[in-house]
Formats: structure tokens, sequence, C-alpha cells
């Protein structure tokens, strides 16, 4: 299980097990920040909603072992590749463990050059990591050109608003290296970036996911789903205010709709052939709207 709640205001990351899967996407933005970084504590609201972002690229999880350098690096568990909108692709690969998630290179274009940190990863998460959870670790590149301490430490969590859309349940963390601090904002499902600022560059870089506002429900109307996670069925109970001519859609991570009916007030739809992963629910009711998400395990 990803997410424990120890409370609604302090969530604990407690392994990476639902680390943003292959066939992710998301597209990636830039912005000098305008107005700081924001405040740690629980309960933050991070309102980066006025910024002026720039397109750049598109971030894209793929299969390590089909990746252009994946044999350079047999323990990484994870790729990420910037696809930019000019110039070379910049490889992320990850190794995933049941203690951290460490980076081996952050956006390499060739192995050992930059940031490959191959001799001594750098340190990205901890496992469990509460909050105020701190953790240290060396790390070294391979040519030289960096080397370290690197600091972790969870700061905060709260709501993130971007120009793209409002991420509920994001966990900040704080990274120390040497002089400079950084900053990384995550969703928890999937455990992913959405934001993060460079301290060195003074700058934001966005990871604009389509899970904005996934865990926003309409206040004047109730949504029951369960069990979720779910394994041969699951309910999506509705309030009658909204079951006059509303419609229920579900699309798996990729986006693809795998269903799509005319609501009723009890919704139960078998989900015994669907894959394990993330599913995101949408029911539409005149101008109300109630999205969400659920989880299959078998």
């Amino acid at each position: 299980m990803l997410l424990d709640q120890q409370s609604n205001a302090q969530p604990v990351i407690s392994n990476g097990n639902n680390w943003a899967p292959i066939g992710y996407s998301s597209p990636v933005s830039i912005a000098t920040p305008s107005s700081g970084t924001g405040g740690a504590g629980l309960n933050q609201v991070w309102d980066f909603s006025t910024q002026s972002f720039t397109s750049i690229g598109t971030m894209n999880i793929v299969n390590v072992s089909t990746s252009t350098y994946g044999s350079n690096y047999p323990t990484a568990t994870s790729c990420g590749i910037i696809t930019p909108l000019a110039g070379n692709p910049l490889y992320f690969y990850w190794k995933i463990s049941s203690q951290k998630v460490d980076a081996i290179t952050e956006g390499i274009q060739t192995p050992g050059v930059g940031n490959d940190f191959t001799p001594a990863p750098r340190l990205w998460l901890k496992f469990p990591f509460n909050y105020l959870d701190t953790m240290s670790q060396a790390y070294q590149a391979v040519d030289g050109s960096s080397t370290g301490t690197q600091t972790i430490t969870y700061d905060g969590t709260g709501t993130l608003k971007l120009p793209s859309g409002t991420y509920y349940d994001i966990v900040r963390i704080k990274t120390v290296r040497g002089a400079y601090t950084d900053y990384s904002w995550y969703m928890l499902n999937p455990l992913f970036l959405v934001l993060e600022y460079s301290n060195y560059n003074n700058q934001f870089i966005a990871f604009n996911s389509a899970y904005a506002g996934m865990n926003e429900v309409s206040s004047t109307n109730t949504i029951s789903v369960y069990p979720n996670p779910a394994n041969n069925r699951i309910n999506i109970n509705l309030t009658k205010s909204l079951t006059n001519e509303s419609s229920l859609i579900i699309t798996d991570i990729l986006g693809n709709t795998v269903y799509k009916q005319i609501c009723t007030d009890n919704n139960s739809i078998d989900v015994s052939g669907w894959n394990n992963g993330m599913y995101f629910y949408q029911v539409t009711g005149g101008k109300e709207i109630i999205q969400g998400k659920f989880i299959i395990t078998k």
C-alpha cells in the first residue's frame, strides 16, 4: 500500500509500489518563481496558479530494458525520458527499492557525463516517509563534476495549485545539497513529481499530470465507491440528485475509456476482466461533475 492516513493532514508514503508506471506521460513546462516557493507545514495551500509557465516538452515513463541506455544501468527499475520541443532527449534512471528511491541519472544525454550518479546515486525519497522525517545520503557523479551529501526532509503537505489544475493530498520534500535548497511536490497516486523547484536555476519545473482534481468531489452531492481497492466488482453509488440523465465514464491510467453508461442510483460493475492498476471515474449530471479514482488489485 502506498499511502497510510495517520490523519487527513499527514499522509505517509509507505513504499514505492505505486511509482508512475510504464506508459505514464505528462507535459513539462518551466517558470521563474514570482513570489517564492510557499511555506512548510501541514494543510498548506501552495498557489502558483498565476505563474506563467512555458512548455518545453513531455515526460514519458518507459521500460528500462528497451530504453536507449537501459543496458548501462542494470540496477535501474524505472526510466523517464523528457522529450524536449527542441534538442536531445533527457534520461532519468531510478532505482526503487523497499527502502528508498535513488536517482542513478538526472536528465543525462550521454552515459558517464553530467548527472550520471552510478558510483553513488542521489536520494529522492525514503520509505516509509512520515511528516518531518529526514535522511541524508552521499552522492557522486561518474565524471566527478558533482559530489557531496544530499539531505531530504518531508516538510509539508496540502494542496498545490498550478495553471494546469489543482492537486490534492500533495507531499512536499525539501532537498538540501550544499548551498542549495530545492523543493519537490509529489502526488501520491501514482507516486510522482508534479512540481520541482531548482534553487540553482531559480526555476519551477511542472509535470502537468492529467490527475489534477481527481480527489475533488462536489460539495452538494455525495458518492460512495467501494471496495477500493477492488477485485471482482466495483460499486459506484450516487445520490438521487445526480442520477437523472447522468453519465458514468471510467478511464484507465493511459486515458482509454474502459466503461461508459447512463447512471443509476447503484452501479455495480464487473471488473474481473480488467487489468490491475488505477482507474478514474467521472460522473456528469447537468452542470455537476464528480471525479475520483479507484484501484484494482487481484
